[in-house]
C-alpha cells in the first residue's frame, strides 16, 4: 500500500499542507520541521504520485537541473538511540543549508545488512544507482572501502568521521579541544587520578579522542598509565553492558584509587553510571564520570557531563563543503573541527580526599 502525504501528516501530528510545503522545501517552514517531515518520509517509503513526478520531471526539463543532495544516515530502531537525536539535528542543518543553497536533499536511511555492501548497485538508493545525485553526505561510521568506492562515485563529505589516504572533506569533531575540555575540568576540581575508557578503536573519531586523553594528560602534567586506560571495543558495544570481567577491573580501579573516568562518548558514560552504582560506587561523591556527546535531559538520566556538539552547524557546514567540492573536484580535501560545547551536568564532583 502507498504512503501518502496524510499518513506522514498523522505520523508527525502535522497538517497536510505543512508536509506537502516541507517536501517542496518551502522556506514558509521552519527547517526542523522539514528535516523532521523529510526524514519520515524516507522512513514511510513515500512517493511521488505518477502525475506528480511526470510534472516535475517536464519542468525539470525546462530548466537547468538543480543539484541533489544525498544524505545517508544508517537505519536505527531504537527511539532512545543517541543517533536518533544527534543525526535529526545533523539533518535540520543540512536542510536549512540545502534551502538557503537552492540545492534539493534527499534522504535515505542505511539498513546495518546494507552499510558495508553500498558498493553494490543493488544495495544502493535508486537515484544513487542512477547517477541523479551531484553529492553526498555521510553520516555514521562506514568502513574505509565503501567511503573510497562511494567517494569515486561522487563528491563526498563525510560527518563526525574521517578515512586518512582519501580525497574526502569532514566535518568533525576537535577532539584535542573537546576531551581537553573535560580533563581540565576534573584537573581544575582536584582529580589527579584520571582513566580512560575508550572504545570503537577502529575509527577515527576514538582514535583521536583517546590521542588528546593522552596529550592532556601530558599539559596538565599527570603521567600516562596504560593500567587505567582501557579499550573496550570488544566488551563493550553501543547497545550492551559491558562483560563481567572487564566490569570487576572498572570496580576494581576505581576503589584503587582512580576518582574519575573520561570515556569515548556519554553514551558509553551513562552505561558504566548503571556499571558502577550497581557495584555499589556513588556518582558523583565516589568517582566522576563524563564524555562526548550530550543528549538532551529526556535520552539522559542522569545529566551527563559532557562536551555536545553544534549539530545543526555540522549539518550546515557539510552543505557547503559537499558543494565546493562539486564545484572544484580537485581542491585540497578540507577538514572543518568544532570545539563543541561543556555540559555541565551532575555526573562530575571534586574526589572524596579533596
Amino acid at each position: 500500500m502507498s504512503v501518502s502525504q496524510r499518513d506522514i501528516a498523522m505520523e508527525l501530528n502535522l497538517s497536510v499542507a505543512t508536509v506537502s510545503k516541507s517536501l517542496r522545501n518551502s522556506p514558509e517552514i521552519p527547517p526542523t520541521t522539514r528535516a523532521q517531515v523529510i526524514d519520515a518520509a524516507a522512513k514511510l517509503g513515500y512517493r511521488l504520485s505518477p502525475n506528480r513526478q511526470q510534472s516535475l520531471e517536464q519542468k525539470n526539463a525546462s530548466q537547468t537541473r538543480s543539484l541533489q543532495i544525498g544524505f545517508l544516515v544508517q537505519s536505527d530502531e531504537s527511539s532512545n538511540s543517541p543517533n536518533v537525536y544527534s543525526s535529526s539535528m545533523v539533518l535540520s542543518g543540512i536542510s536549512e543549508a540545502a534551502q538557503a543553497s537552492g540545492a534539493s536533499l534527499a534522504v535515505y536511511h542505511v539498513p546495518l545488512k546494507d552499510r558495508d555492501h553500498l558498493d553494490d548497485p543493488n544495495c544502493q538508493p535508486v537515484a544513487m544507482r542512477d547517477g541523479l545525485l551531484s553529492g553526498l553526505i555521510l553520516y555514521n561510521y562506514y568502513p574505509p572501502e565503501i567511503v573510497r568506492s562511494l567517494s569515486m562515485l561522487m563528491p563526498c563529505v563525510h560527518v563526525l568521521h574521517r578515512t586518512p589516504g582519501l580525497h574526502v572533506d569532514c566535518v568533525e569533531l576537535d577532539s584535542e579541544m573537546a576531551i581537553g575540555q573535560l580533563m581540565s575540568k576534573l584537573y581544575g576540581l582536584g582529580h589527579r587520578r584520571i582513566g580512560y575508557l575508550g572504545g570503537w578503536s577502529d575509527q577515527s573519531h576514538a582514535q583521536a579522542r583517546f590521542g588528546a586523553y593522552v596529550q592532556s594528560l601530558v599539559r596538565l602534567g599527570l603521567p600516562f598509565d596504560p593500567v587505567i586506560s582501557l579499550d573496550l571495543l570488544d566488551t563493550f558495544g553501543a547497545e550492551k553492558q559491558a562483560d563481567h570481567e572487564t566490569e570487576k577491573r572498572v570496580i576494581a580501579l576505581t576503589r584503587q584509587g582512580v576518582t574519575a573516568w573520561v570515556t569515548t562518548n556519554a553514551h558509553l558514560a551513562l552505561q558504566w553510571h548503571t556499571s558502577l552504582t550497581q557495584a555499589g560506587l556513588r556518582v558523583p561523591q565516589d568517582v566522576s564520570l563524563c564524555g562526548i556527546h550530550g543528549q538532551p535531559n529526556a535520552l539522559s538520566v542522569p545529566d551527563m557531563t559532557s562536551v555536545d556538539l553544534p549539530y545543526a552547524e555540522l549539518g550546515r557546514a557539510a552543505v557547503d563543503l559537499v558543494l565546493r567540492r562539486i564545484k572544484c573536484p580537485t581542491a585540497p580535501v578540507q577538514r572543518i573541527g568544532y570545539q563543541g560545547i561543556l555540559i555541565e551536568g551532575k555526573t562530575i564532583a571534586s574526589p572524596r580526599d579533596n
